[in-house]
């Protein structure tokens, strides 16, 4: 997936467009239950020796594209 995601450095926030795989399709759940994702945009943004609060949000899924099939 292509997403839109907005994160937190110093005072202000940035947008920037990404990439993640998941087999969840919202944002709020990948939010919530994807932590394999939100770990990797976690080390996308922040570096180990970040000190601040770390915020990401996911704000829009741009464009999917199917690389395979769960057993949900």
């Amino acid at each position: 997936m292509e997403i839109l995601v907005a994160y937190r450095k110093g005072k202000s926030m940035l947008k920037t467009e990404t990439w993640c795989v998941s087999t969840y399709t919202t944002p709020s759940d990948i939010t919530r239950k994807d932590s394999k994702t939100m770990n990797k945009l976690n080390q996308e943004f922040y570096n180990k020796s970040y000190k601040s609060k770390r915020s990401i949000a996911i704000l829009d899924i741009l464009s999917k594209k199917v690389i395979g099939k769960t057993n949900h």
